[in-house]
């Protein structure tokens, strides 16, 4: 039987959550967590290592000046892996910035959510929560990728129909799974050109240039645009609402 406890994390901060065990959680889990459906949703994926200093500066600056506040207007959920770090450290804290009051709601292996006195058993490589998401759902797993089919699950049915996309910035090789999954869900997928690794992978193969089989399925979807981090912030913001429907 599901059961919404609260987590204690940095600051005395309290966020609550939902353990979940199997796909057929995800509907009362949001229930009680009182997440609106249905919702427009941001899915949030990749990451924002062996990035240079300016890279990162403009990253930052994305997420405060362009998806938080799209977020923001929209009405969104935005889902993500909601650990303090990379691109979920990024939306957390644009949030903050900005005073939103949008759900972010973070979803992370139970073996891996690390937290002042947790109840789970924990692995290595666990990562710490980040505390300015509002609401977590723990699923199954001890690896990191665990969360991927879950997230994109989850944002299907947290949008029941109503415009969803997933923004992928830089990553790594879960940032390929993650990717895959919001394919799966017939999701759009917008690559965030010259944040490195995976996206800039991608953005290339887009043009032609594929240095990654895995690439290709992903192409094939038709689901795969990009923008360049480059861009003006307008020209962005404004490609985003029309692949969102206007």
């Amino acid at each position: 039987m599901l059961k919404r406890f609260t987590l204690e994390l940095d600051e005395g901060c309290v966020r609550p959550a939902i353990q979940v065990s199997n796909y057929e959680d995800i509907v009362p889990a949001l229930e009680m967590l009182d997440i609106h459906v249905p919702s427009p949703v941001l899915v949030i994926i990749g990451g924002a290592s062996r990035l240079n200093s300016h890279d990162y500066a403009r990253l930052q600056s994305l997420f405060i000046e362009v998806l938080a506040p799209l977020a923001q207007g929209l009405n969104m959920t935005v889902v993500d892996g909601g650990t303090d770090a990379g691109l979920m450290k990024l939306i957390g804290e644009a949030r903050k910035a900005l005073g939103a009051t949008f759900p972010l709601l973070g979803i992370a292996p139970t073996g891996l959510a690390d937290f002042p006195n947790t109840p789970f058993s924990l692995a290595e490589d666990n990562c710490h929560l980040e505390s300015n998401h509002t609401h977590f759902i723990l699923v199954p797993g001890y690896e990191w990728g665990s969360e991927s089919s879950w997230m994109a699950k989850t944002a299907t049915i947290v949008a029941a129909g109503k415009p969803s996309m997933a923004v992928l910035a830089n990553g790594g090789e879960i940032t390929w799974k993650d990717a895959l999954q919001n394919v799966k869900a017939l999701r759009p997928v917008i690559v965030v050109a010259g944040s490195g690794r995976t996206a800039d992978v991608l953005a290339h193969a887009m043009n032609g240039d594929i240095t990654d089989d895995r690439a290709q399925a992903l192409i094939d979807s038709n689901l795969l645009r990009s923008i360049d981090m480059a861009q003006d912030f307008q020209t962005i913001a404004q490609t985003l609402h029309q692949i969102l429907g206007g």
